[in-house]
């Protein structure tokens, strides 16, 4: 497994969506470095909710430009990330329990949603930007 890296593949054209971006895949990096060194639960941890959070915020600012541009996807959009936060609540919850322990094949499902959102999803949102507007 490699580093996870944000390339210019995955840009949308919108900075601040973009920079968000890049911001998730420094976070994936940084719970892939300590899964891969066996760092402390605890620590563990305090990443997978930084994932969370900083997916909040990062899904709150993407919908915020989807409402102001009226995309029409808007709700099935905010959907996909409802299940995303889900997704990673529930991990949170499993891995707090003691019940499971972040492996890379947890890391590559997230990152890989991540990646998939932003290849379709997101870069629709730019299309119907750079089509409509």
């Amino acid at each position: 497994m490699e580093k996870y890296f944000f390339t210019d593949a995955y840009i949308i054209g919108n900075k601040i969506i973009d920079s968000q971006h890049e911001k998730l895949f420094e976070i994936f990096d940084k719970l892939f470095e300590a899964m891969s060194l066996a760092k402390d639960r605890q620590i563990i941890s305090i990443i997978l909710e930084e994932l969370l959070n900083y997916s909040n915020y990062h899904f709150d600012a993407e919908e915020t430009i989807m409402k102001e541009i009226n995309y029409p996807y808007y709700d099935q959009h905010k959907d996909e990330h409802e299940v995303f936060i889900s997704e990673v609540k529930g991990l949170i919850s499993t891995y707090k329990s003691g019940n499971y322990d972040v492996t890379v094949k947890t890391l590559d499902f997230l990152y890989y949603w991540i990646l998939n959102h932003i290849l379709a999803s997101d870069k629709n949102i730019s299309n119907f930007i750079k089509n409509n507007l």
